[in-house]
């Protein structure tokens, strides 16, 4: 496990939004990835992070804003890879799976007013 490279990933991390529909609560992950930067600032082993970060239990929100499930999960995914120091981790979800492989589409790069309502009726 490289301790640099491992708070960096957790760090850089940017998720996805939901709004009116699952996703998991905005303050609980930030709490949780800055309890995991602790632990591995506090020089905890690989083994030690990657069941940290493979516990995780995340409480879900659907009205309020929330970080997209899959995102989070795919983080959590790479978490665990980079601490364990394997080159293969099963995914948390299957939706944690496909957000890995699903790229970006170009509906979603459009920034006008038309495609930014659209992505707030959506819960994007």
């Amino acid at each position: 496990m490289d301790p640099v490279t491992l708070v960096s990933t957790v760090r850089n991390a940017a998720f996805g939004s939901t709004q009116f529909r699952s996703g998991y609560d905005e303050v609980a992950v930030d709490q949780f990835l800055d309890e995991l930067v602790r632990a591995v600032e506090r020089g905890s082993s690989g083994t030690e992070v990657a069941a940290i970060a493979s516990s995780a239990r995340l409480p879900t929100t659907s009205m309020r804003r929330g970080y997209d499930c899959g995102d989070v999960d795919a983080l959590l995914d790479e978490v665990v890879r980079q601490a364990s120091g394997s080159d293969e981790t099963p995914p948390r979800s299957a939706a944690a799976a496909a957000a890995v492989s699903v790229p970006a589409t170009i509906s979603e790069e459009r920034s006008g007013l038309g495609a930014r309502l659209l992505r707030v009726l959506r819960g994007d």
